[in-house]
């Protein structure tokens, strides 16, 4: 895949998350993941596939924006805390997951979401 298709897998796979997390699918929402996990473990092999995760992180999806965020604030790049702060103030899971992402950053203790696939 390019980058393009890998960038539009992620945005995909992390919509359908949130919809299969909200719908208590959690067999989907574990293949959804995975997904999310591989194309980031693809676009994270090279720096073209580096920057144009980055750059979702202005994506008009608060769920795709909060999972890149996430991801860049644990590797220190705190452009992400605005992004997360906004996506807070939602109601429900994403609002929540937002807020719990953000107490562990400020605790030091975040880690990334996609583990060692970054």
């Amino acid at each position: 895949m390019r980058i393009p298709e890998l960038v539009q897998e992620f945005r995909s796979a992390a919509i359908s998350k949130q919809r299969a997390l909200e719908s208590g699918d959690s067999s989907r929402d574990h293949a959804c993941y995975d997904r999310m996990r591989d194309a980031v473990s693809k676009l994270h092999s090279s720096p073209a596939g580096r920057n144009a995760f980055a750059q979702l992180l202005a994506d008009d999806s608060l769920i795709v924006a909060s999972w890149v965020a996430a991801a860049l604030l644990a590797d220190g790049n705190v452009d992400a805390v605005p992004v997360l702060e906004k996506t807070a103030e939602q109601p429900g899971m994403l609002g929540f997951s937002a807020q719990m992402i953000l107490r562990e950053y400020r605790a030091g203790r975040l880690k990334g979401p996609f583990g060692a696939a970054v």
